[in-house]
C-alpha cells in the first residue's frame, strides 16, 4: 500500500495554477514525485481535481495496485466519494475519477488530510505553478531540495 498526497495552487487573476503529487510507501520513503502547470483552471477546486487526476494516471502507469490518495481539499474528497456533486460543473471529472479508482486499482481510496499533513505536495504544487501550461516534471530519484526539506520536516512532526 502506498500513500499519494496531492495538492494544487491556483491564481484567480491568471486563471492558472499548478499541481504537485508525492508518493510514499510504508517506510515512509519517497517513491516518486511530480509537479505540473495548468493554465485553464476555473477555480481552486478545478486545480485540485487536475492534481488528483495526474496522481491517478501516474500511479496507474507505474503499476501501483493498492493506494490511498490524500488531499487537503475536503470538497474534492466529498465529490469523489459520493454522488452529491455529480451534476456540478466539474461533475464529469469527478465521475471520471470515481471510474478510474474503481477499475485501475486493486484497492484505492481518497481521504481528507489537514493542510499541515500535506506540505511536500504543497511545495510541489508551487513548483508546478511556475511551469508552462501542461509542462510537468517527474522525479524518481534526486528530488528537489525544497521537497526533501518538506518531507524531512513532515517526518519530524509525525
Amino acid at each position: 500500500m502506498v500513500k499519494i498526497n496531492t495538492d494544487a495552487s491556483f491564481c484567480e487573476k491568471a486563471v492558472a495554477g499548478g499541481w504537485g503529487i508525492i508518493c510514499r510507501d510504508e517506510t515512509p520513503d519517497v517513491r516518486f514525485a511530480a509537479a505540473g502547470g495548468k493554465h485553464d483552471c476555473s477555480d481552486a477546486l478545478h486545480a485540485e481535481t487536475y492534481a488528483l487526476l495526474h496522481a491517478i494516471s501516474l500511479a496507474d502507469r507505474l503499476g501501483v495496485g493498492r493506494v490511498v490518495f490524500e488531499t487537503d481539499c475536503l470538497v474534492l474528497k466529498q465529490a469523489v466519494t459520493s454522488t452529491a456533486y455529480n451534476l456540478a460543473p466539474l461533475g464529469i471529472m469527478f465521475s471520471d475519477i470515481k471510474f478510474k479508482l474503481s477499475t485501475l486499482f486493486i484497492e484505492a481510496s481518497v481521504v481528507y488530510v489537514p493542510r499541515s499533513c500535506n506540505k511536500p505536495a504543497h511545495v510541489l504544487a508551487s513548483t508546478g505553478a511556475g511551469l508552462a501550461h501542461d509542462e510537468h516534471c517527474e522525479w524518481f530519484t534526486s528530488y528537489p531540495e525544497d521537497v526533501i526539506s518538506a518531507v524531512t520536516g513532515d517526518l519530524a512532526v509525525s
